[in-house]
């Protein structure tokens, strides 16, 4: 997999914003997983608790943000390799 263009995070949740190539131009997707401990380890989960859904619904919004404000810059970039 490829490595991330950023990466969100508050409290234990994150988002991975991924470049993707299709045949319609650029575009980003995200990953969003929850981190806790089970005793020394560190896991990840894509299922959340109550006292975790308020960081999953900023992350998610915040993860939004960032791939359209990505994705205006790709389409930004287009235009103007098209006008060369």
């Amino acid at each position: 997999m490829a490595s991330p263009v950023a990466r969100i995070k508050i409290g234990g949740v994150s988002a991975a914003i991924f470049k993707n190539e299709g045949e319609k131009g650029v575009f980003h997707t995200a990953t969003i997983e929850r981190s806790y401990k089970d005793g020394n380890e560190w896991k990840t989960s894509n299922s959340s608790g109550t006292k975790d859904l308020a960081a999953l619904s900023a992350v998610s919004q915040q993860a939004i943000a960032k791939c359209l404000e990505f994705d205006e810059a790709e389409n930004a970039e287009d235009k103007l390799d098209e006008a060369a």
